[in-house]
C-alpha cells in the first residue's frame, strides 16, 4: 500500500513539473511573439512614412541634323519601403510557423 502511494505521489510531482515546465515555455514563447510582432508593426508604420515618392522628369537630347528628342518619364526615389514591408511580413511569418510548431509539438508529446 506505501509503494502505491509513493509511484502516485512521484507520479504527480512528474506531472506538476512538467506542468510548470509548459507554463514557463509558453511564457517564452508568448514573450518571444509579442516581440517578434512589435518589432513587424514597426516595420510597417516605417514602411508606410518612408513610401516612394515619384518626379515627372524631362529627357532632351540633341540629334544629328537639327532632331532634338523630348520625353518625360517617371523618376522613382528609393525603394526602402518595399524591404521594410518584406522584412515586417517575414517576421509575422516567423512567429506564425514558430507558434505552429510548438503547437504541433505538444500535440505530439500528448
Amino acid at each position: 500500500m506505501l509503494s502505491c502511494s509513493l509511484i502516485c505521489a512521484s507520479s504527480k510531482c512528474r506531472d506538476r513539473k512538467r506542468e510548470r515546465e509548459l507554463a514557463m515555455a509558453s511564457m517564452l514563447l508568448l514573450i518571444v511573439v509579442i516581440g517578434l510582432h512589435f518589432i513587424a508593426f514597426s516595420l510597417a508604420i516605417a514602411a508606410k512614412q518612408r513610401r516612394s515618392t515619384v518626379k515627372v522628369a524631362t529627357f532632351h537630347e540633341e540629334l544629328a541634323y537639327d532632331f532634338e528628342l523630348f520625353y518625360q518619364y517617371c523618376h522613382y526615389n528609393s525603394d526602402i519601403a518595399t524591404l521594410l514591408g518584406l522584412r515586417a511580413f517575414a517576421l509575422h511569418l516567423i512567429t506564425q510557423v514558430l507558434t505552429m510548431g510548438v503547437e504541433m509539438q505538444l500535440n505530439i508529446n500528448q
